[in-house]
C-alpha cells in the first residue's frame, strides 16, 4: 500500500466524521470509488479530494494530528508516495492546487489583453513579495 492510500485511509476512517458509505454519498462518488482509492487501484479527482479535505477541516472533534499529517505530507515528492505520480504530479499539494488553478484560467482567459498583462505582472511581483518574505 502506498503512503497516499495510508493517508486517504486516515482521512477516511481515522477521523471518525463519516463512515465509508456517507462519505461516497457526501463527496456524490460510488463506494466503490472509495475502496478503489483505499486499496491504492485509484485516486480521487483533485475536486474531491479539494472537497473531502474542506469538510474535515471545517467539522468539529476531527482530530488534528489527522489533518496536520496530511498538511505535511502534502509536500512529499508524488513519485514517493504513490504508484500514481503521473496523475498527482510534482505532489499531493501540486494536485490540490490544480483545481484553483483551472478556475483562475477560465476567469483570466475572458479578459482583454491588457488586463491579462496587468494580471501577470502583479502576479510576479507578489510571487517575488512572497519568496522574499519566506527567506526572512
Amino acid at each position: 500500500m502506498s503512503l497516499f492510500a495510508d493517508q486517504l485511509r486516515a482521512l477516511v476512517d481515522a477521523t471518525g466524521l463519516f463512515n465509508r458509505k456517507e462519505w461516497a454519498e457526501v463527496l456524490s462518488v460510488d463506494e466503490m470509488d472509495i475502496e478503489s482509492w483505499l486499496n491504492d487501484k485509484s485516486i480521487p479527482k483533485d475536486e474531491t479530494l479539494r472537497m473531502m479535505l474542506g469538510i474535515l477541516r471545517e467539522s468539529d472533534g476531527v482530530p488534528e494530528k489527522v489533518l496536520s499529517n496530511f498538511d505535511v505530507f502534502c509536500f512529499c515528492p508524488a513519485a514517493e508516495v504513490s504508484s500514481h505520480s503521473k496523475e498527482l504530479g510534482r505532489s499531493v499539494g501540486d494536485y490540490l492546487v490544480e483545481p484553483l488553478f483551472r478556475g483562475f484560467k477560465r476567469r483570466y482567459n475572458q479578459l482583454p489583453p491588457n488586463l491579462k498583462e496587468a494580471v501577470l505582472r502583479r502576479a510576479c511581483d507578489y510571487i517575488g513579495q512572497l519568496k522574499a518574505d519566506n527567506k526572512t
